[in-house]
């Protein structure tokens, strides 16, 4: 097996924002969730920034649901210069945001546990239709 041309560093933990119910009775917790995902490209460098800005719930509707909760973990990436153009941006508003929603798991998990909720496991997310915006 041989290692891919597209690399990543350790994730950075940026913004944690958790608010709990205390009057929610609903044993069931059906999720809502909404992701966006930041590009910065390094110009003339094979580098970039992407930050995944997940949301749990609407802060507005917090009288509704269990709790709200939004995150943001960036991470940086870098890849070799015979990669397509194309396939990078793929990469990049695909699979990094699937990569650092495996490092934000046991942020949400121990929050919600710690809350007294169950434990937040999140699905496998589907990255392809995601909000990107694209960063000077």
């Amino acid at each position: 097996m041989k290692e891919s041309k597209f690399k990543f560093k350790i994730p950075y933990l940026r913004k944690i924002i958790f608010l709990c119910n205390e009057d929610y009775n609903n044993a069931k917790i059906k999720l809502d969730i909404k992701t966006k995902t930041y590009v910065k490209k390094e110009k003339d460098k094979e580098e970039a920034t992407v930050s995944l800005d997940i949301e749990f719930f609407e802060l507005e509707s917090l009288d509704q649901s269990p709790y709200y909760i939004n995150v943001v973990m960036d991470g940086d990436f870098k890849w070799e210069k015979d990669l397509e153009d194309d396939k990078v941006d793929n990469l990049l508003k695909s699979n990094a945001p699937a990569i650092l929603l495996s490092y934000m798991r046991p942020y949400l998990s121990n929050l919600t546990t710690g809350a007294g909720y169950p434990p937040l496991i999140l699905p496998l997310l589907d990255f392809t239709e995601n909000e990107v915006i694209l960063e000077d």
